[in-house]
């Protein structure tokens, strides 16, 4: 890799105070949430991420969990900037300025990619579940959802700091992932690959074999990595008027929409813990009701939620008004899975009661765009899951950590590799964090995945 230096990110604006009522502060939150992402880098392991914080133990810990946190540090280099801007507050700005260098230098300058690059110093980087990695060799890695991700953080810093010097990295990652999609009739796809799913290994894919269900592969979801790269190239395409970003958007948005992978509801195999199903007779929707042509969906909200926003910020873009009223019906059958005044939806309906984070982002996210194309008036929604969910999914209470983690048992001892893991004022610095998954009352388990802080 190429080295890359970057200094300091600069946003534009200016700071003043004022007195605000004593209410929800959602620019506090911001500045809260600042705290975690840039507490939870780790600067002595390439400014990568933790991305698993424990809290019911002693001592609390952060641990590096292989592909994972490769995976999702583009999340956190999206969030930093909007953060930042809504809050007005400069801390960690020196680690935000690391992090990005770092993501930087994962970009293949000859082939535009972005890489998990394989170290003889971080052993287990590569690695994403020992129970569905495969035949996973010491290769630098390219994954599609960290592609898209990573397209996603570098239009946001062109669109909040105006800087033509990332034009390049943009323009060479959209062809990048041109290049590496297979093309079938009217629409593209990503193979299934190795390690964590669709993600492929440098010297090539090992197959084109075309996913056929949306449970496929380890992590039980295709269409969260498949529909990740589109809202990266739609916004790309609105800023410059790229033509092969918006032709590859529209073939990965139409296989996202393909009827094979919506409707019904999951009977989850539980020889592969959960992960992995098939649509069983007599659970799918009801007769007369077609499902795969109104987005109704069955397991993992939060993956589906990544294709439904993909499909979104196409069909606004170039005013498709099926794929719109997809996404419109789509949403509707959420609202059915929860409790919409409580803002709170059931991510795994065949599976058990919670909804994670990243969920909570996604319905604000689909409740904003489909107000803004005129797809109905979501604002009410959206006012529900920030005011319920969303602020209480975020960890603001050191004391209360602090008590869960002094009522925990002692951590027994486990194999852990050199630098993988860190007990360093962990609760400090990883407030603003948000938990992982809650049920409609509580939070389900005091940890957090980054995926979610994201």
């Amino acid at each position: 890799m190429a080295e890359t230096t970057v200094g300091a990110p600069h946003y534009g604006g200016t700071r003043h105070e004022v007195q605000a009522p004593d209410t929800l502060d959602l620019a506090d939150r911001a500045a809260l949430a600042l705290n975690g992402l840039g507490g939870t880098i780790d600067p002595d392991c390439g400014y990568s991420m933790f991305f698993s914080v424990q809290y019911a133990c002693r001592p609390p810990y952060m641990r590096h969990q292989g592909s994972a946190d490769i995976t999702c540090d583009p999340k956190f280099g999206e969030s930093f900037p909007l953060m930042r801007i809504m809050s007005g507050s400069d801390l960690h700005a020196d680690i935000e300025a690391g992090h990005r260098a770092e993501l930087l230098s994962r970009l293949d300058p000859e082939d535009g990619l972005y890489y998990n690059i394989a170290r003889a110093d971080r052993p287990w980087s590569l690695g994403y579940n020992p129970a569905f990695d495969g035949a996973l060799g010491p290769e630098d890695l390219c994954n599609v959802g960290a592609c898209g991700r990573m397209l996603r953080a570098l239009v946001t810093w062109r669109e909040r700091e105006d800087d033509s010097a990332l034009d390049p990295h943009i323009r060479a990652l959209v062809r990048g992932l041109a290049r590496i999609a297979v093309y079938n009739d009217d629409y593209a796809f990503y193979p299934m690959g190795v390690g964590e799913p669709f993600s492929r290994p440098r010297s090539g894919w090992p197959h084109t074999r075309e996913p056929m269900s949306e449970t496929e592969g380890g992590e039980g979801s295709v269409l969260g990595y498949q529909g990740q790269p589109i809202q990266g190239l739609m916004r790309w395409y609105a800023l410059s008027g790229d033509s092969e970003a918006l032709a590859l958007a529209e073939k990965l948005a139409r296989f996202c929409a393909l009827p094979r992978f919506w409707g019904g509801i999951v009977d989850l195999d539980a020889s592969s813990e959960g992960l992995v199903g098939h649509v069983a007779p007599g659970k799918a929707d009801p007769p007369g009701i077609a499902g795969a042509e109104q987005g109704h969906w069955y397991t993992h909200f939060h993956a589906r939620a990544i294709a439904l926003r993909g499909i979104l910020e196409y069909a606004r873009g170039v005013q498709d008004a099926r794929l719109l009223e997809f996404v419109r019906q789509a949403y509707e059958f959420t609202r059915s899975m929860g409790i919409p005044r409580l803002g709170w939806v059931n991510c795994w309906p065949a599976r058990h009661v919670a909804v994670e984070a990243c969920a909570l982002g996604d319905l604000v996210a689909l409740g904003i765009r489909l107000s803004d194309a005129g797809m109905g008036d979501y604002w009410d929604d959206v006012d529900a899951v920030v005011r319920n969910h969303l602020v209480e999914q975020q960890l603001t209470r050191a004391d209360l950590l602090e008590r869960i983690s002094e009522a925990s048992p002692v951590r027994s001892e486990s194999p852990v590799l050199p630098r993988q893991e860190s007990t360093e004022d962990v609760i400090a610095r990883s407030l603003g964090n948000f938990a992982g998954a809650a049920t409609p009352a509580d939070i389900l388990s005091p940890w957090v995945m980054q995926c979610c802080t994201g």
